[in-house]
């Protein structure tokens, strides 16, 4: 029988609390890279649509470019948890 293991280290542990509690999302996240753009652009215009429900005074172009923004700034975040300096994906 083959057995894989994953080592976390991290500064504290309120930073692997976060890690493994996200865990979920970024492989969620990942599976969906497969429509990467499709998927992008659909949610995209989804949450623009919902904002511009709750803020019907802005247009919706601005409402583009604010969840635009937000959406990329999701991403980021991901990136950090996923690719950042607290995963050593060393396989053992």
């Amino acid at each position: 029988m083959t057995e894989y293991s994953i080592l976390i280290k991290c500064e504290s542990y309120e930073r692997l609390v976060d890690i493994l509690n996200n865990m979920e999302e970024i492989a969620k996240r990942r599976i969906e890279r497969k429509d990467n753009r499709g998927h992008y652009m659909r949610t995209l215009h989804q949450r623009t649509k919902e904002y511009q429900e709750e803020n019907p005074e802005k247009p919706y172009k601005e409402c583009l470019a604010i969840i635009a923004e937000k959406m990329k700034q999701e991403k980021q975040e991901v990136m950090d948890i996923s690719g950042g300096d607290c995963l050593d994906n060393n396989i053992v």
